[in-house]
Formats: C-alpha cells, sequence, structure tokens
C-alpha cells in the first residue's frame, strides 16, 4: 500500500507547519478554537508540561516499536505493543504529515493497514496518554484526520478511526465515530474565515443524536472543569502526603512563615450516626428528629466512556 508523502514540512522544534512559505494551522489549533476553547484553562503550567513530556517519551517509543521492533522501556509502549498483537494491527506509517493543502496540517500517529481485499482501507490511529480519554475531542480529531487523509490520498479510503489509550496500566483501543465530511468542511470553512462554528446542531459521535450547539459547548466545558478538578486535586492529595510525610520523619507539628502556616494533623477517629440503621430500628425516633430541606435544581453531566 503506497501513500502519498504530503509536501508540507513539519518544524518540530517550533511545532509549525508549512506549505512553502504559508504558515498552515494545526489541528489542536482549530479544535480549541472552535470547539474546545476552555479545554485546558486552570491547569498549572507545570502539569502540563510534565503530561507533555510523558506523552512525548510514549509516542517516540511506540515508533521505534514499529520502525525497529525495538524492546520498549517505558510501560505504556509495552502496553501498545501488547494491544497490536492482541488486535493484529499492523502499522504501515507512523506521524505520517496530512493536509487540505490550504489552511490545515498535521500528523497522524499510526495508521494501520486496513486489510481489505483490494489493499485500499487503512485504520488512523490516535495514541493518547491522559488522565481521562475525551471521546469527543477524539471524535473530531480523527474525522478530521481522516477527511485531510482521504483528499491526499484518493486511492484509499479510511476504514475506522482508534483511540489507543496508554497510561500507567491502562491499555484500551477505542473505536470512536467519525464525523462526516460536510461538517468537517463547515468548520475549515468558519475556521478560515474567522467566524465561529455557528451549526445550530453538533452531531454527539458516540450515538448519532444531535444537540443544541448550546448545550454542547457548556457540557464540554463542565466535564473539561471536572477533569481539571480531578487532576488537581490528586495532584493536591501527592504533595500533602509527602508535606506530612516529611514533616512526620523530622518531628515538627507546625511550621508558620509570613504568608501561611502549615500543621500537621494528627490520626484521630470520627464518630458519625447510622441513619439508616436508626431508621431500621428506632423508625419513630428517626421520623421525629428528620428534616426537610429544599434543594436547588441542577445539572449533571455525565461522559461518555
Amino acid at each position: 500500500m503506497k501513500l502519498k508523502e504530503s509536501p508540507v514540512v513539519f518544524d518540530q522544534e517550533r511545532h509549525t507547519y508549512r506549505l512553502e512559505d504559508i504558515l498552515l494551522e494545526g489541528v489542536t489549533t482549530l479544535l480549541r478554537n472552535q470547539l474546545f476553547q476552555n479545554k485546558y484553562d486552570g491547569v498549572p503550567d507545570f502539569v502540563l508540561e510534565r503530561a507533555k513530556d510523558k506523552g512525548t517519551l510514549v509516542h517516540e517509543q511506540c515508533e521505534l516499536v514499529d520502525a525497529l521492533g525495538i524492546e520498549p522501556v517505558v510501560l505504556e509502549a509495552k502496553n501498545y505493543k501488547i494491544l497490536k498483537e492482541e488486535h493484529g494491527l499492523k502499522p504501515i506509517a507512523n506521524e505520517y504529515l496530512i493536509s487540505d493543502e490550504v489552511a490545515f496540517a498535521s500528523s497522524v500517529d499510526v495508521i494501520f493497514d486496513g486489510e481489505s481485499e483490494n489493499d485500499d482501507e487503512v485504520y488512523l490511529a490516535d495514541i493518547k496518554t491522559t488522565a481521562k480519554l475525551d471521546v469527543d475531542w477524539l471524535s473530531w480529531q480523527l474525522s478530521i484526520y481522516a477527511y485531510m487523509f482521504e483528499m491526499q490520498n484518493p486511492h484509499l479510503r479510511v476504514k475506522k478511526l482508534y483511540a489507543i489509550w496508554l497510561r500507567n496500566e491502562v491499555k484500551e483501543l477505542k473505536e470512536v465515530q467519525r464525523i462526516d465530511n460536510d461538517t468537517i468542511q463547515k468548520l475549515f470553512d468558519c475556521e478560515m474565515k474567522g467566524e465561529p462554528f455557528t451549526s445550530s446542531e453538533i452531531p454527539l459521535p458516540e450515538n448519532g443524536q444531535i444537540v443544541p450547539v448550546e448545550v454542547f459547548e457548556r457540557a464540554q466545558t463542565i466535564i473539561s472543569l471536572d477533569g481539571k478538578i480531578k487532576q488537581l486535586t490528586e495532584e493536591k492529595k501527592r504533595i500533602s502526603e509527602e508535606l506530612y510525610q516529611y514533616m512526620e520523619e523530622t518531628g515538627e507539628s507546625k511550621c508558620e512563615h509570613e504568608l501561611f502556616i502549615v500543621s500537621r494533623v494528627m490520626p484521630t477517629t470520627k464518630k458519625s450516626l447510622d441513619a439508616k440503621g436508626l431508621e431500621k430500628c428506632e423508625p419513630a425516633i428517626y421520623k421525629q428528629f428528620l428534616k426537610e430541606t429544599a434543594v436547588k435544581g441542577s445539572i449533571r453531566v455525565t461522559p461518555r466512556k
């Protein structure tokens, strides 16, 4: 199977794409501008930088596994090799440059042989090392990749889109739904004109249903914020445990500074009332002290896995 080589030049140091003297926009920038404006808002730079470094290492190791067949060092790359073997995936290209040769360009992490009779179908895959797999982002990202791949290789067809999720012990191959080419082209047009993507309805790739763009955008923001809160909470817990251990080892119970006071709270026990047990054993007493409080209506956003 022969893939057409893109005329686009990728500058890895600056992470830019050029077609002769034209600077092209990457797909990540496009998605952040139009659909996921708040994806990383509030996440500290050191967290993003650490995640970026880890992601780069994993991508490089996976590429070496495909190109040279070497035994990987990092756990995620070892799991990548296992996933390929389990699902019979045969890579034919890594970091494959694609572009519409007008305004946009990107690199596909891995292209697998679609194993069709006519040797004219492929699978596109993107490797993610994030704490949570953002399926909506991946559906848009890989659908854009598929659109540009088929423009660049009109003799080939993208059969499936895959997310390869590798994080510590987690290894998962997940197929994501493709968004139609007309919608992708409209997204391109809006970005090139400097206009917001104003479709009144945006497809949900998981089930093909549609929702108003106002709902889609706000739901995406809530999901993004929830992910950041979880990540920051885990980071705070880790640092707090390290600080507690240090103060315990040094015998410090309190450290005072003009900006803060750090106190080591000693282990203790707490008492709580077993409401269900009380209701079962003494329903009259339970009812006597039961209080009713008005609860304001709210929104619950549940990400699809």
